[in-house]
């Protein structure tokens, strides 16, 4: 499955959300609580040295600048996002 079919976007701007969601995403040290706990979680699964973005809907996990998984967010993390995004 391409990141094109996963997210719903064209391909360009599925890459286009895999550069903004690295540089612009949100970092495991700005969550907190439940949020916080997911990010844990992620972490446990991914390989050592990975870095994890959360950008829209969608978890991302990078090696270095490649991309090696994506995910879609439970739908009970949105409101903490948002806050955490705002408050940016």
């Amino acid at each position: 499955m391409t990141i094109a079919t996963h997210t719903g976007e064209h391909k360009r701007a599925a890459v286009r959300s895999v550069t903004r969601a690295l540089q612009k995403g949100l970092r495991q040290e700005e969550s907190t609580g439940n949020l916080r706990w997911y990010f844990d979680h992620l972490h446990r699964f991914a390989q050592a040295g990975s870095v994890i973005r959360i950008y829209g809907n969608h978890a991302y996990v990078f090696h270095g600048d490649t991309l090696m998984a994506l995910y879609t967010l439970p739908s009970e993390y949105q409101a903490d996002i948002q806050q955490i995004m705002a408050g940016r």
